[in-house]
């Protein structure tokens, strides 16, 4: 299972856990959650599926998107998403720094 740091040192994120945490988290991309994703798996990706697959990790913390953006009007159109935050970047997981990273560096690419 994936390690996750925290504030008291390093702790497991366990299949309960993720099998528990998919039921109250939605998107599309759920495995951003729980796994660094390959990056050979984000290169055959299409480039509009990145970039929603990138901004789902912001969108799970309620990151409020430019208003009549791309993401904006995505995201709004999930039932499960409520924008409240501008900045997330304090609640986001090194696996999902690390996601993000990853998925930039793909997109950059293209």
């Amino acid at each position: 299972p994936p390690v996750q740091m925290g504030d008291e040192g390093d702790y497991e994120v366990g299949l309960a856990a993720q099998e528990d945490a998919a039921n109250y988290h939605d998107g599309k991309y759920i495995e951003t959650i729980f796994e660094i994703v390959a990056e050979d798996v984000l290169r055959a990706m299409r480039l509009q599926d990145l970039q929603i697959m990138r901004n789902e990790i912001f969108a799970r913390y309620g990151y409020i998107f430019i208003n009549g953006g791309k993401m904006d009007t995505y995201f709004n159109q999930q039932d499960w998403y409520v924008g409240t935050n501008d900045n997330v970047d304090k609640y986001l997981t090194e696996i999902e720094k690390i996601n993000i990273a990853n998925i930039r560096k793909v997109e950059h690419g293209m």
